[in-house]
């Protein structure tokens, strides 16, 4: 049978990135544990400046300690110990910190000329501007990053989400492409299109794309449950159950879901 099934909007994804690229970890040498990590400052200098430490102890809660408060209460005690106050290690600190509010207001005192060949501090600010709602802007920092990073996926997935929320759907459209044509394989692109696809009515490309992700990431929780509210635009009650269930068999707890399950 067919008919409209009463479910929430579709979603874009719009991922908070955390780990840094290679690169920026190559000069320190991270370990995977506590006490290791003491020894981590002092891989490139035998007295360590506060800076270092405050860098060292950013990239360890990035890459292994996430929500290890005690770390960035480290960081912040360095970065008031320095004598001259790094502005891409606060941005760094701010960003993994979540404290966008504050690196919004970083982002409309200071012009972005005092960062200029810092793309990460670039897109910290425009990921502050995003989560802030403040598109415009944001879209401004991260064409800045991609400035100097221009092949970096995350970045040039996040400039399409911006995009997206401006409602520049054509462009963002060539943004994923681009992407696409880097990675076949990067599955956020294609679970983005979907949703562009969605917007414009595109319905069987729509599900192609969705797929397409999935495919690629088979527990894939937005593009899985995209798909099903999808089904749903098509009046395709019995595809929406099955996605449904393909769902529930990978996230039995999601309660929206199982809401859902009863209602259909």
């Amino acid at each position: 049978s067919s008919g409209s099934i009463d479910i929430p909007h579709v979603q874009i994804h719009d991922h908070f990135i955390r780990i840094p690229e290679e690169e920026e970890m190559k000069s320190i040498k991270a370990f995977p544990t506590a006490d290791q990590f003491k020894r981590l400052a002092c891989i490139t200098s035998d007295n360590p400046g506060v800076k270092m430490k405050a860098k060292a102890y950013l990239s360890y809660y990035e890459k292994f300690s996430y929500g290890n408060q005690s770390l960035l209460d480290s960081v912040k005690n360095y970065l008031d110990a320095a004598d001259d106050h790094e502005t891409e290690l606060k941005i760094h600190y701010l960003y993994l910190k979540e404290d966008f509010e504050a690196l919004a207001k970083i982002g409309n005192e200071r012009p972005p000329s005092e960062w200029y060949n810092d793309p990460w501090s670039y897109y910290r600010i425009g990921e502050a501007f995003n989560k802030e709602a403040n598109y415009e802007k944001a879209l401004i920092y991260l064409t800045l990053a991609l400035e100097n990073k221009s092949e970096e996926l995350d970045f040039l997935n996040k400039q399409a989400v911006v995009l997206i929320k401006l409602m520049k759907l054509e462009e963002a459209k060539a943004v994923l492409y681009r992407i696409i044509n880097l990675q076949p394989k990067y599955a956020s692109a294609y679970a983005n299109l979907g949703y562009i696809n969605i917007e414009n009515a595109e319905f069987d490309r729509a599900e192609y794309n969705l797929e397409r992700a999935i495919k690629l990431e088979p527990d894939y929780k937005l593009a899985r449950w995209n798909l099903i509210k999808l089904m749903s635009l098509k009046g395709e009650k019995l595809k929406a159950r099955k996605y449904l269930d393909s769902y529930l068999n990978l996230f039995p707890e999601d309660a929206e879901a199982i809401t859902l399950k009863n209602s259909i």
